[in-house]
């Protein structure tokens, strides 16, 4: 019997498979836009096991861009309302569900402070993809917790 992670594991291919193949025409028109702002530097928006794809999404945008990524704190907004300055730049916020707060809270602080933003959540409609300039349904289907051990 196979593991519930490992199903998710084999079910990899299929998953991008269904990302390119449904959200193309949105990720071409966030690259576009990212292409036109060409921003100084780029931020992420998430936790727990979003933040870990963000770390990814992170070295892979510094390697081959050359700038910066930083990862902010979600309490920064829903807490602090913390303004920031992100004219120059653009706001990448992950969420599975796509409406956890303190992550909506954040990303709609990053649209207003001027950066150019982008969700990908796997739930679209929703909250983040609102708050969100552009929005990427990442098409992972269902989300079902797995306890760590």
């Amino acid at each position: 019997m196979q593991t519930h992670m490992r199903q998710e594991i084999n079910e990899i291919p299929d998953a991008v498979a269904r990302l390119l193949d449904g959200s193309s025409e949105k990720i071409a028109a966030a690259g576009r836009a990212l292409r036109d702002r060409d921003p100084t530097f780029l931020v992420t928006i998430a936790r727990g096991s979003s933040d870990h794809a963000a770390t990814f999404i992170k070295y892979a945008i510094e390697l081959s861009t050359g700038r910066p990524v930083a990862s902010l704190g979600p309490s920064l907004a829903s807490i602090y309302q913390a303004p920031l300055k992100l004219a120059d730049g653009a706001a990448i916020a992950i969420s599975q569900s796509g409406k956890s707060p303190d992550i909506v809270a954040m990303a709609q602080s990053a649209t207003d402070a001027g950066a150019l933003t982008m969700a990908l959540a796997n739930t679209v409609p929703s909250p983040i993809a609102t708050a969100c300039m552009h929005a990427i349904d990442i098409k992972a289907g269902p989300e079902l917790a797995v306890v760590s051990a």
